[in-house]
């Protein structure tokens, strides 16, 4: 989701927008001016990969730095570029102008979806059923462009990038791609020629019922790891999860998971290897995540009645996670835009004491405890669940 406005009206939106459940707060990325939208697009939309996905534009009309002489909306709506691995085209992406000035809130069907008023009321949740329902409608269209193409999008999810070779009578669609293009609101004429598997979890009901499966087996491990080795659980049980379920820690915020790279932090050969890496979506403008992974049953403090101080366990996670974050930082990776995410504990064992001291010493690393983890795939599998274009088997 993108935003165009000043710094108060993109606070007001994207904590409205993130405390209702629309899209996660990374999810969202914020412009003051269009000065530079151009360069955004071209440079990290057109052609890109399925996870430098857009679903919504909402802007405000008052927008510094505008150096076209026709506004963002025009300029995107006379484009025909193809975005998100070349499946859909730039020109139907959902635009809502939020403006401060409108009394009532009104559809314009030319350059923008909808027009709404700006609110700083939190009770007004306008900005987000009018966001669900263009969303919801703009992703159920795909299903009306397949149906003119006469692809069934269960065969299409089937065999994928296969589709053209396997039904070679596809090819007359593929001849006249200007008239279906025509024809269609959504698709992209590179999709017209050559269609492939629309690797979206909202556009596959397996892929929503494996998310739902995927929680249950993980409350699942939590529980059995009580009973297991402790010291042998990590990488075999917890990593082996998260590999065989990749959505689980990307969901719909990064790009496809990498496990155990190996990198070099100094001249001398000296090297980390993360558990996962989870590239940004949007580089330059989202982080990425170097995540480690440790276990749930830990205690991050000894008995708060006799002596307050993390446990060596957790000390050592702690230690370990900052150091990976200094060297990273030392060594330039990431154009140093990474977030440090350490998973560890649980909610019930992160005291008062704990809080204090992470926010003290180790502000910079994201601890996530695995109660957390759950929540967050938790809001992803609802949003999906409410904005999905159910294709069932």
């Amino acid at each position: 989701m993108l935003i165009f406005g000043d710094t108060r009206y993109r606070e007001v939106l994207v904590k409205k927008i993130v405390a209702n459940g629309l899209t996660s707060q990374n999810n969202i990325i914020g412009f003051e001016d269009i000065y530079n939208a151009e360069d955004f697009f071209v440079n990290s939309t057109l052609g890109k990969g399925v996870a430098q996905h857009i679903d919504l534009v909402i802007a405000d009309d008052i927008i510094t730095g505008n150096k076209y002489q026709s506004n963002l909306c025009e300029w995107l709506r006379g484009i025909d570029d193809a975005f998100s691995g070349c499946n859909f085209r730039l020109s139907s992406i959902p635009i809502i102008l939020c403006k401060r000035d409108i009394i009532q809130s009104e559809d314009d069907t030319s350059l923008y979806n909808a027009t709404l008023p700006f609110s700083e009321d939190d009770r007004d949740l306008r900005i987000i059923s009018k966001s669900k329902r263009l969303v919801g409608a703009w992703r159920k269209e795909i299903l009306n462009d397949l149906s003119i193409l006469e692809i069934d999008p269960k065969v299409l999810e089937a065999f994928g990038n296969n589709f053209r070779s396997v039904f070679t009578h596809y090819s007359r669609f593929s001849k006249d791609v200007e008239y279906y293009f025509s024809r269609t609101k959504i698709v992209s004429k590179d999709f017209i020629k050559s269609p492939k598997a629309l690797d979206y979890a909202w556009m596959s009901e397996n892929k929503i019922l494996e998310i739902e499966k995927s929680l249950d087996q993980y409350l699942k491990i939590i529980r059995d790891l009580e009973r297991r080795n402790k010291k042998a659980f990590e990488r075999p049980v917890l990593h082996k999860f998260y590999n065989q379920h990749k959505f689980f820690l990307a969901r719909d915020i990064f790009g496809e998971q990498i496990y155990e790279k190996r990198y070099y932090v100094s001249s001398t050969s000296a090297y980390h290897v993360p558990d996962f890496t989870l590239p940004a979506a949007f580089p330059g403008f989202t982080a990425t995540s170097i995540s480690e992974i440790k276990r749930h049953d830990i205690f991050f403090e000894y008995d708060p009645k006799r002596h307050q101080y993390f446990t060596p366990y957790s000390l050592k996670a702690l230690m370990q996670a900052s150091s990976y974050q200094d060297d990273f930082e030392a060594a330039g990776l990431f154009a140093n835009n990474f977030q440090m995410d350490l998973i560890i504990g649980l909610d019930d064992r992160r005291t008062e004491f704990i809080r204090r001291k992470l926010s003290k010493h180790f502000s910079t690393i994201n601890v996530t405890t695995h109660n957390e983890l759950i929540a967050m795939v938790e809001d992803y599998y609802k949003r999906l669940r409410s904005l999905h274009a159910t294709i069932k088997s």
